[in-house]
């Protein structure tokens, strides 16, 4: 019961407290280093992208009390704790530096694989757990955002993707009564592919294949972070069926990258 009442303690510090107010800081300038986290729902797997951010006009250099450079939790619509990040994982205790320059930001890629949860929607939480910054003690950046794990896509399965460094292949099976979805390449920061139609035969119980060729200019692609392809339908205004589907991950020699 007390680890319950804790998490949502924890959860509702997240909502009072903006993910752009950086706790502990004074100077002005801290205010603009921004934490934030995209969790993306695969089938039976989770990734989670999480991004720190200067968007000041001078560098800032964060401090860890030891190798574990944040924390993750989701919970149900109950509030029980469905996964920690840190739990049963052992960090090292040496402390860690990240120095980022005006506009430079870090990314992290953690997956969470065969989650098993039921359809619906999950909070996820996530801390930047940094001891000092720029000298001077910090209790860290909070985000928090909403994770819909669906019972099944019923527009689009069976994706599989080829390809690498821009230049990407991918095929599956869709069902529309229009005819037609649509899809847009991302990669957190920029939209790499607008928005572009994709023509199919009318099946409203018949699967289709159908198969998209992408290619990003390699100077385009992200330096650190993933490159994602969003399938969907449209209803009106509304997005629906979304189906996101990572093409590929690229990552900093520096980068940290979960097990």
């Amino acid at each position: 019961m007390l680890k319950k009442i804790l998490l949502v303690f924890f959860l509702f510090t997240l909502v009072v407290a903006p993910f752009t107010t950086v706790l502990g800081a004074e100077s002005e300038e801290y205010d603009k280093l921004l934490f934030f986290i995209e969790p993306i729902v695969d089938g039976s797997t989770v990734q989670f992208e999480l991004i720190v951010r200067n968007e000041g006009e001078a560098p800032i250099h964060l401090e860890f009390s030891n190798a574990q450079l944040y924390e993750i939790i989701v919970a149900d619509k109950e509030g029980n704790q469905v996964y920690q990040f840190s739990q049963e994982k052992g960090f090292a205790q040496m402390i860690q530096h990240i120095r980022l320059k005006p506009g430079e930001d870090k990314t992290w890629i953690e997956t969470w694989e065969n989650h098993a949860l039921p359809k619906g929607s999950y909070q996820v939480a996530a801390e930047l757990v940094a001891k000092k910054i720029n000298g001077k003690p910090f209790k860290g950046l909070k985000d928090s955002t909403m994770m819909k794990v669906p019972m099944h896509n019923p527009m689009f399965k069976d994706i599989t993707v080829q390809g690498e460094k821009g230049d990407y292949y991918v095929k599956g099976l869709t069902r529309t009564v229009e005819g037609k979805f649509y899809y847009t390449v991302e990669d957190g920061h920029n939209q790499q592919v607008t928005e572009t139609k994709m023509k199919i035969n009318k099946s409203e119980k018949q699967w289709k294949d159908f198969a998209i060729n992408l290619s990003i200019p390699t100077e385009k692609l992200p330096s650190n972070g993933s490159l994602i392809l969003h399938l969907y339908e449209r209803k009106g205004m509304e997005i629906i069926n979304s189906y996101p589907v990572v093409l590929e991950d690229f990552y900093e020699k520096d980068t940290q990258r979960g097990k």
